[in-house]
């Protein structure tokens, strides 16, 4: 799967990048598949001042803006990664 996803970045917008690598660090590794089951558990919040940090923005505004439109672009891409296993392709 590592270059499933690795060879689907490559499609991705720096920007688009660093939005998905915000949202990756602030994954809980520790928490239990049954706390996502919880949607506020699986919400995760970016601000504008975290991506006008990692962005080297100057105006927390145009972060905002920023924000909202790879927010916007990223939604509609999607990954499907397939595997093979001993009953079929999953």
């Amino acid at each position: 799967m590592k270059n499933a996803l690795a060879r689907a970045q490559h499609e991705l917008k720096l920007s688009e990048k660093r939005i998905i690598a915000i949202a990756i660090s602030k994954i809980n590794s520790k928490a239990s598949k049954l706390d996502y089951k919880n949607e506020t558990a699986r919400t995760i919040k970016i601000s504008a001042k975290e991506y006008q940090k990692i962005a080297g923005r100057k105006d927390k505004r145009n972060a905002y803006r920023d924000i909202i439109e790879i927010s916007e672009t990223l939604i509609k891409k999607q990954l499907t990664i397939k595997s093979n296993t001993m009953t079929g392709t999953k």
